[in-house]
């Protein structure tokens, strides 16, 4: 009797703790927000900035699209935007954790250059409690014409109530001629 206790017991707490990592898992895909960057002065972009947003469908999926734009890029002298639209897959891991991965249809433009390839991104998101979470991402990207590319990016994001939160966000390729890192801010709104 004592082991079917502590056996339900364990068990409630597990399911208990998976639900919270779902629950605030689920609210970080769905949102809708905007984003700036400040690029690294080598890099030689002047500024980025972006609109992305998520939801998620079925269970533990998400859809996600994002564009941003790079001005006066130094590789085409002229501005760039970035159109990304990705399904996804999110799970709590253990508890206070969530995992994600997302393959994404990339396409690039500026001036008379279009360029299109796809991006996968992977990740896990730690929820500290209600009001916060940290996320650290790697994705992979293979766009025509360019070599390979892989960056990771590290999220803080605080949740101001229910429906709102900031986030400051490190982004940065694995050497320096991949992309040399920028440090962006952003607001979103959850649903």
């Amino acid at each position: 009797m004592k082991k079917l206790l502590l056996a339900g017991v364990i068990a409630t707490t597990a399911l208990s703790s998976t639900a919270f990592a779902n629950e605030l898992g689920e609210r970080a895909f769905n949102q809708v927000g905007v984003e700036y960057y400040e690029p690294a002065d080598e890099v030689g972009f002047d500024d980025m900035y972006g609109v992305n947003g998520s939801f998620t469908f079925a269970d533990n999926f998400y859809a996600r699209a994002q564009w941003l734009r790079y001005d006066d890029s130094p590789f085409t002298s002229a501005d760039v935007d970035e159109y990304y639209i990705g399904v996804g897959y999110q799970t709590a891991l253990m508890n206070n954790v969530t995992g994600f991965a997302d393959v994404n249809y990339y396409e690039g433009s500026s001036g008379s250059m279009d360029v299109d390839g796809y991006v996968v991104r992977a990740g896990g998101i730690y929820h500290f409690n209600k009001s916060f979470d940290a996320e650290l991402s790697v994705r992979h990207a293979d766009v025509e014409d360019s070599p390979s590319r892989q960056q990771f990016e590290l999220v803080g994001r605080y949740y101001i109530n229910d429906s709102w939160s900031a986030k400051v966000n490190y982004l940065r390729g694995f050497t320096k001629e991949e992309f040399n890192g920028a440090l962006g801010f952003g607001v979103s709104y959850h649903f």
